[in-house]
């Protein structure tokens, strides 16, 4: 038993022996394979990251270079050729505008080593095939810069392409300088002449039209404005060589009182209130301005009544004959009308009805006062007459007119409005015509 037992025993360590140097050589054999097979592979993946690498660096460069300024390529030719046409005779101001086909690009040195390859075979039967085999593999040529950067080598660069070009001249309208503008822009870029477009540039008369209503009113406002003043400069020249110091001096007291009184005439209902109706009843502008009308006369009329009552009592105040003072109330009627339109105008952009009507007036003033001032005696009165009744006409057709607009309506919820608004306006505006006009006032009472 012993014996067999040794036996087998040393028979299962010489299996073992022989199962662990199998198990050794497959173990050997098997890291000598995954060795073999890692090798390639490292090199592989470390070309194609290099090629990868040279890609992406070839894709960037390009994407920046092609991203390279097109707009500031564009307007540096743009400037260049509109300095230049500029400077022929006839051309005028030039605007120009080119179109780009392609963007700019450099291109880089490629290193393209190639490989050939011939190979005759023949068969058993005599017969002979030749194959030949070409091959050609480009890598991008770098340099290297100071901080150790590798940068693609640029040996050409390419500018963008130039599609089209308009040309937009003062003196595009001129045959002889359409084509001189059109050879120009031939010798400077290769484009074809079927591509330039040469056109006239809009003059000032044509850029105002385009201008929205806002601003051509203001412009005119602006027009009508210095026109005024000119001719009340024009006027005061005059009238001081005709008009003596007493005369002045009336003039300016009446002008004063009739700043003042007109307040309390008509409320003041051509400003404040009216201005807030306009926005509010937008749709009833009409019937608000006939309704405003028709209050502030009946307002000037229960003045009047009040004022010829007291008058006795504040004539001494006033300092001013009977006849101004008749031709002062009488303006009250007509004056809010004036007012109430030319807001109006104003409000709706409507400068060509309101120019016209301001500067009539104006020189219908001038020249009636001229008139008067020199074929009448009491000078003063004479002139304060002018205004008076140029203001009376004007004022009567632009009243019969706001009336017959609104289809003779009144409306008593817009009086109601226009009353509880303005009365609470009434100490701001007294206060702010009688602190600008209190001083001529006292000082014509100076002796």
């Amino acid at each position: 038993m012993k014996s067999l037992k040794s036996i087998l025993k040393s028979e299962n360590r010489k299996e073992i022996k022989k199962l662990k140097k199998d198990q050794l050589l497959i173990l050997l054999l098997f890291g000598v394979l995954l060795l073999v097979i890692a090798i390639p592979a490292d090199r592989g993946r470390e070309k194609k990251s290099r090629a990868e690498e040279a890609s992406d660096s070839d894709d960037t460069l390009k994407g920046t270079e092609q991203s390279f300024s097109e707009s500031s390529y564009e307007r540096q030719q743009e400037e260049r050729l509109k300095e230049v046409l500029q400077k022929v005779e006839g051309v005028g101001r030039v605007e120009v505008m080119i179109t780009l086909r392609s963007s700019s690009e450099k291109v880089v040195e490629k290193d393209a080593p190639s490989r050939s390859q011939r190979v005759e075979e023949t068969d058993s039967q005599g017969g002979s095939r030749t194959t030949q085999e070409n091959e050609r593999e480009e890598t991008t040529v770098y340099e290297e810069g100071e901080d150790g950067k590798r940068t693609p080598y640029v040996v050409q660069e390419l500018e963008p392409v130039v599609e089209g070009v308009i040309v937009i001249a003062e003196g595009g309208g001129n045959a002889a300088v359409k084509q001189n503008i059109l050879e120009a822009v031939e010798a400077l870029f290769p484009v074809e002449a079927h591509k330039i477009k040469i056109m006239n540039l809009k003059k000032i008369c044509f850029y105002y039209r385009e201008f929205p209503i806002q601003i051509k009113a203001s412009f005119w406002f602006f027009v009508c404005s210095l026109i005024q003043k000119g001719i009340s400069v024009i006027s005061t020249a005059i009238f001081t060589r005709l008009l003596t110091t007493g005369d002045y001096g009336i003039i300016s007291i009446y002008n004063s009182w009739s700043d003042i009184l007109y307040v309390f005439a008509t409320l003041n209902l051509s400003t404040g209130v009216y201005n807030v109706g306009m926005t509010k009843y937008e749709n009833e502008r009409n019937i608000f301005t006939s309704t405003l009308q028709i209050l502030a006369l009946g307002c000037t009329v229960f003045f009047c009544t009040i004022f010829f009552c007291i008058y006795d009592y504040i004539k001494e105040l006033i300092q001013l004959p009977v006849t101004d003072v008749i031709l002062m109330l009488s303006s009250f009627f007509v004056l809010p009308a004036f007012n109430l339109w030319t807001a109006k105008q104003r409000y709706e952009n409507k400068y060509k009805a309101l120019f016209l009507v301001t500067i009539g007036e104006a020189i219908s003033i001038l020249v009636l006062s001229l008139f008067t001032v020199l074929n009448c005696e009491d000078k003063s009165t004479a002139k304060i007459f002018s205004d008076v009744i140029v203001m009376i006409v004007i004022g009567s057709v632009l009243f019969i007119n706001n009336f017959k607009v609104s289809e003779h309506k009144f409306n008593k919820n817009f009086c109601v409005f226009a009353l509880k608004y303005n009365l609470m306006m009434l100490p701001a505006f007294i206060s702010i015509i009688a602190l600008n006009q209190i001083d001529r006032i006292m000082i014509s009472r100076i002796k």
